[in-house]
Formats: structure tokens, C-alpha cells, sequence
């Protein structure tokens, strides 16, 4: 890795990784303000000393204004990266994520692009290009789909490189045709890289048309988790596990009817507790009538409904197995790599990215999506060979983390950022 002259001393939140890993980020803490464009140096929030030798000046833009698995990411990659010698602005719409980067990085306020217009695209670049005359950037960066059309503009407009991550299938159901076209026009025209979290999500994107050579892996990382593994939580019942959003798409009609099956193949005590809740009213309904459909079975009484917990990383702990059955694509779950951090083995899914993240018989199990008889059957074997289940809870803390680690993934966006700027 080259090394850049000048130092970066950044007034970074430590606790950062850890509200976000505890689930009890307040939304409402931080300190950032309002920029004023009738002074352009105070247009940023300044909280960030540098040496006289400026650092390559790196601009990350996602005016998003809700937070989620993207907006989680983001908040472990500020931190990590503020310890690496680069200057960081991060050009956000005023709510809940500028509070998330404030301390760890500039804040540049800019509109929201919640919906798409000219007039606001218009907005955004002349408030960054209003900056970049003050202070200009070496590197743009769209942290997200939704942002690469400003990305690309701007990277056009100040003769700097650009690039776009994208944590989403190309084509996932709730992405428009409109959407989809921009999002294959901006790659190919205003980006220099797309970095996709997965091998999963590259692989989507090169049969949907993106150009190849223009398309990079970088996974996703999570910081360091120090915590003792529990272990079997006790001979018996086993505790099987869920977390995450009860909706369709995410399998839970394959979760208990695997749970059905498995009351025919074990004699294994067992409860499933069900960290989550439904996302729309549409799936609070859905959820009614299946929940209906099982009530009368003799396992019912072993299922708990726990709702949303404050601490995934205790849920996950409390645990002999986590189950994750979704059905649709997901590009790289984290969740998987939450419970491998914690030493809890998982049988999952081979859906997206799911089987980059789980070693088939070393660190857990994969099942081919929606193939219930076959989950059942390996959950039932693990049952009666709990033996099992901690040899894989060890494996997995030592092999994922590795992988995972948030300082790898900025080690290879660093490299990447450094590369974008030399070769211009």
C-alpha cells in the first residue's frame, strides 16, 4: 500500500461499531448543524484536524434519510477509515444518518434525493460544487444505487474519478425498469469501479449488462466482536433461533414448516424463538393466518414470539443454532456473520451470498432454497449430534471474523481509492 504524507487526527465515536451492533442507536444524539453556503469553509462540520500535508480528499455522498443495512455499513466504515490517512466528507441530507456520521467524518448537508427530480439533482451538484471550489475532493464515492447518478455527474463535472458501491441484486423486485436502466447507464458511463459487496451481487450484475471490467468485489465487514461463545446453552430443549424482519420474502413459511417436519424426525427437545416482527401491515396479516395453520401442532407450544430484541449479538449468544430460511435474494447477509462472531453455527439458506459466508460442514450447514424436507432432515441430525454444533460454533469464529473483518474491507477500498487517484 503506498504511504501518503500527513496525518489524520479525527475526534472519531469509538462506540460507534457497538450502538449499531447493540441495536440502540438514538437517532436524535450527534452534533452536526446545518451548513451555511454563504461561507464556504464552514459549509462542512468541522470536527477533523489535519497536518500542513493534506491527505487525499475522499467524498462519500448518500443523502439518504433512513437507516438501514447500507446506512449500518456506512457508520462501521467511517470509523475504521478515519483511522487511515485520508480526509473524509460526507455529503448527507439533514436527519437521522448525519447524526450517525457526525464525529467521524466532515458533513456536507445537501438535499435528500428521496424523490428524483432535476431541479433537485440541480440542487445537490451546486451545493457540492460550491464545496469542491473551496475545498476540492480527489475521489467521489456513492455509497449506494440511488446515489451514482449524482456520483457520476459531479466525477464528470470536477475531472475527479468516481465510484458506486452496490449492497442490492441489480434487478431485485422492488428496484423499477427506470431505475435499473439509469442504474446500467451510470455504471458504464460516470463510474470508474462498482464495487459489489458479493460475488453474488457481480455475478448479477454481469447478466444484467454491466461491463465486467468495471465491476469489483469488496465484502462487507463488521468491527471486532470480544465475547465468550456460550456454548450449548444446556442439554435440553435445544434452542433454535430466527432473526430478522417476519415478512414472505424472508422464508418464515419455510421455517415452520421445516419445524414441522422436525417434529416427525427427532425425539430432540426443542423451542424456536423468534427474534423480529412484521414489517408492513400486509405482513402482519399474512403472519395471522400462518400462525393459524400451526396453532393446533403438539410443537406450537415451543415457539416464541419475541419481537424486536435490543441486543442481537446477546440473542444470538442465548442460541444453539440460528435458522435462516429467506427465500429471495440477499447479497450478503449479516446476520450469518453476527452469529459466526459470536461462535452460534447456523443452518442456512444458499441464497445470495449466504453460501460466501457459511463453509457447508465446517462452520455450518447450506440448504438449496425452499427445500424444506432436506433442512429438516440436517437439523434433525444435528439434534441427535450436538457435538456437532459446537465444533461448527468454534470453526465459525475463527475462519468468519477473519474474512469479514470491516478493517479488510477499508484496506481494499483504500487500495482502491489510492488507485482511482493516481491513474486519474
Amino acid at each position: 500500500m503506498p504511504a501518503l504524507s500527513g496525518v489524520l487526527n479525527v475526534n472519531t465515536d469509538h462506540n460507534l461499531p457497538s450502538k449499531l451492533a447493540r441495536g440502540n442507536f438514538d437517532a436524535r444524539g450527534g452534533e452536526g448543524r446545518e451548513s451555511n453556503p454563504a461561507e464556504p469553509i464552514s459549509e462542512i462540520e468541522v470536527g477533523v484536524e489535519f497536518s500542513s500535508a493534506e491527505p487525499v480528499h475522499l467524498l462519500i455522498i448518500h443523502p439518504e434519510t433512513v437507516i438501514g443495512g447500507a446506512e449500518k455499513m456506512l457508520g462501521y466504515f467511517l470509523p475504521a477509515l478515519s483511522e487511515r490517512s485520508f480526509r473524509v466528507t460526507v455529503a448527507v441530507a439533514d436527519g437521522p444518518l448525519k447524526e450517525l456520521v457526525a464525529g467521524v467524518a466532515e458533513i456536507l448537508i445537501i438535499p435528500n434525493h428521496t424523490k428524483f427530480s432535476v431541479l433537485n439533482l440541480f440542487r445537490q451538484i451546486r451545493k457540492l460544487h460550491h464545496q469542491h471550489r473551496a475545498l476540492p475532493f480527489d475521489v467521489v464515492h456513492g455509497w449506494a444505487a440511488r446515489d451514482w447518478e449524482l456520483t457520476s455527474i459531479v466525477g464528470r463535472i470536477f475531472g475527479r474519478p468516481a465510484l458506486g458501491t452496490l449492497h442490492d441484486h441489480p434487478a431485485a423486485h422492488y428496484i423499477r425498469h427506470r431505475r435499473r436502466f439509469l442504474m446500467r447507464l451510470t455504471a458504464n458511463w460516470g463510474l470508474q469501479r462498482v464495487v459489489c459487496v458479493s460475488d453474488a451481487v457481480r455475478n448479477a450484475c454481469e447478466e444484467a449488462g454491466y461491463q465486467t471490467n468495471r465491476l469489483l468485489t469488496i465484502r462487507n465487514g463488521l468491527p471486532t466482536v470480544k465475547t465468550e461463545s456460550a456454548g450449548l446453552t444446556s442439554p435440553s430443549p435445544f434452542r433454535l433461533g430466527y432473526l430478522g424482519g417476519l415478512s414472505p420474502n424472508k422464508g418464515i413459511e419455510d421455517l415452520l414448516a421445516i419445524m414441522d417436519h422436525l417434529a416427525v424426525h427427532t425425539s430432540a427437545t426443542w423451542e424456536l424463538r423468534l427474534a423480529g416482527a412484521p414489517i408492513t401491515k400486509n405482513d402482519e396479516a399474512w403472519l395471522q393466518q400462518l400462525k393459524k395453520r400451526y396453532a393446533q401442532r403438539p410443537w406450537w407450544s415451543g415457539v416464541v414470539w419475541l419481537g424486536w430484541v435490543n441486543c442481537p449479538l446477546d440473542f444470538l449468544k442465548s442460541i444453539d443454532l440460528l435458522v435462516f430460511t429467506s427465500s429471495s435474494f440477499d447479497s450478503l447477509p449479516t446476520v450469518l456473520i453476527e452469529a459466526a462472531c459470536v461462535g452460534t453455527p447456523v443452518l442456512a439458506s444458499a441464497v445470495g451470498g449466504a453460501p460466501e459466508i457459511v463453509e457447508h460442514a465446517l462452520t455450518g450447514w447450506l440448504f438449496a432454497p425452499g427445500d424444506c424436507g432436506a433442512a429438516s432432515a440436517t437439523l434433525s441430525r444435528l439434534l441427535d449430534n450436538p457435538g456437532l454444533l459446537t465444533q461448527a460454533g468454534t470453526a465459525a469464529k475463527v475462519h468468519v471474523p477473519r474474512k469479514f473483518r470491516v478493517e479488510k474491507m477499508v484496506e481494499a477500498y483504500e487500495d482502491l481509492y489510492l488507485t482511482l487517484r493516481r491513474n486519474g
